[in-house]
């Protein structure tokens, strides 16, 4: 869905701090604004702001998974909801193909009616979250730059402009300062 996504297994000390240094070159980026084309998905400039994370979050980066369970689960009919009872396990596929256990023994835990709403938290926070030790190293490389009290003032959408410019240029703007 046009986002780059964070490989969850990323998690060697030369990677995070890999992830530290992209931190501090978006606070480059911030303080020079000169943007960097780099689209990251919403839950991981939320993360970096500590703000809450939803199922939206999600769509961005698996359509799929979100319209196939996510969206049925939270807003399908009794008939949609049943068509997933017995087939889903409590299993999640992340980012990078990794498959992962909502909750121990997973695999052999079936959705159903009474567990359904247990199941939809733990995926959405299991792929919402699933590279958060990274985000926190870009944190932490941001936050040694830029204070963090600075930081409460933005949201995430502020955060991703300062850091990749505006999505879209005015045309018009463009056409009256340009020689043809």
């Amino acid at each position: 869905r046009d986002k780059y996504t964070i490989n969850p297994q990323s998690k060697s000390e030369k990677q995070l701090k890999i992830f530290e240094f992209i931190g501090k070159l978006f606070a480059y980026i911030i303080s020079t604004e000169v943007y960097m084309p780099l689209s990251l998905p919403s839950f991981v400039y939320k993360q970096i702001l500590d703000m809450p994370i939803n199922a939206k979050d999600i769509e961005l980066i698996d359509i799929h998974s979100y319209n196939s369970i996510i969206k049925v689960l939270t807003s399908g009919t009794k008939k949609q909801k049943e068509s997933l009872y017995g087939i889903i396990d409590f299993t999640c596929q992340l980012s990078n193909g990794e498959i992962v256990e909502l909750v121990p023994g997973g695999k052999n835990i079936m959705l159903n009616e009474e567990n359904s709403s247990q199941f939809l938290e733990l995926y959405i926070k299991v792929r919402s979250t699933e590279c958060s030790v990274q985000v926190q190293s870009i944190r932490k490389g941001l936050t040694s730059v830029i204070p963090e009290q600075i930081l409460k003032f933005l949201t995430w959408e502020d955060l991703e402009q300062k850091i990749c410019g505006e999505p879209f240029f005015n045309l018009e703007l463009l056409k009256s300062n340009t020689r043809y």
